[in-house]
């Protein structure tokens, strides 16, 4: 049997990980906080214009089925309602960045440096020409001195 409760009471904290996203939820005149956890692209479909603001009073509906808990919606009542499809790159949002390998930007950054690098092909002249200018610019490299030890003055190229 499916049953739906409607709890109102207050966000105190929002845990964000890269997988799920865990809210601390109050009840009103209870003692106690209940952690409410939402899948990441099911956060986007509870908060579609973003963070919901801490402390302000909101109401949770709360769906069960047996030992099974979902959250439906949570919405502050005296706000202003935003349809999930009226809030741009919605579709964008859920879609993308929701696992730790797709957030893992340097890996991608690699692969594309790779990929790059593979599409390069140069002749055997176009290879010994930039062999040739980057040993002509090692050899104009400004060479710095060696003032060996300052205190003693010893040790020095200059000696």
């Amino acid at each position: 049997m499916t049953q739906t409760k409607e709890l109102y009471g207050y966000i105190t904290a929002i845990t964000k990980a890269p997988e799920v996203t865990i809210l601390s939820f109050q009840e009103k005149n209870a003692t106690s906080v209940i952690a409410l956890t939402l899948a990441t692209p099911h956060y986007f479909e509870v908060f579609p214009a973003g963070d919901p603001e801490l402390g302000v009073a909101m109401i949770a509906l709360i769906e069960e089925s047996g030992t099974n808990i979902q959250v439906k919606a949570i919405y502050n009542p005296a706000g202003d309602f935003i349809a999930v499809d009226e809030v741009g790159d919605f579709e964008l949002m859920a879609d993308a960045m929701t696992t730790t390998k797709d957030i893992d930007l340097y890996e991608k950054l690699r692969q594309e440096r790779q990929a790059m690098l593979a599409t390069i092909d140069l002749s055997p002249e176009e290879i010994s020409e930039l062999t040739l200018a980057h040993e002509q610019e090692k050899e104009q490299m400004i060479e710095t001195p060696d003032y060996g030890n300052l205190v003693t003055g010893e040790g020095s190229q200059y000696e």
